[in-house]
């Protein structure tokens, strides 16, 4: 199961893929109809089309998440405190494994909306 999140950047979107562990497995800035990952340049990108589902549903920055896979069904966001967007590359900083009071069980643990 992956996951998909949208947040603004200073020059467009940035969308993120998790993995049902919540691991990021891929993020790419989205300028307008151009996408940086590499499947923009063979004409189709699923992460444009991501980010229409997205703005359709005035969810850009909010934390919910998008399984795409599975016909676009909507996860809520995680709690307070909780992470809910990958950082932008370059930012990435070792965390605890765990914070207290809290245990992560993955994607599965969300119910569904």
């Amino acid at each position: 199961m992956s996951v998909y999140t949208v947040r603004s950047i200073s020059d467009g979107w940035r969308v993120t893929k998790f993995d049902g562990d919540l691991n990021v497995e891929s993020s790419y800035a989205v300028h307008g109809t151009l996408c940086e990952c590499p499947q923009a340049s063979r004409g189709y990108c699923r992460h444009i089309e991501i980010l229409g589902i997205f703005q359709a549903a005035s969810r850009i920055d909010t934390g919910w998440f998008l399984d795409y896979d599975k016909g676009g069904e909507w996860l809520p966001p995680l709690k307070t405190g909780e992470p809910t967007s990958a950082p932008v590359p370059g930012e990435l900083k070792a965390r605890p494994a765990s914070s207290p009071g809290f245990q992560f069980q993955g994607v599965e643990g969300i119910r569904r909306i």
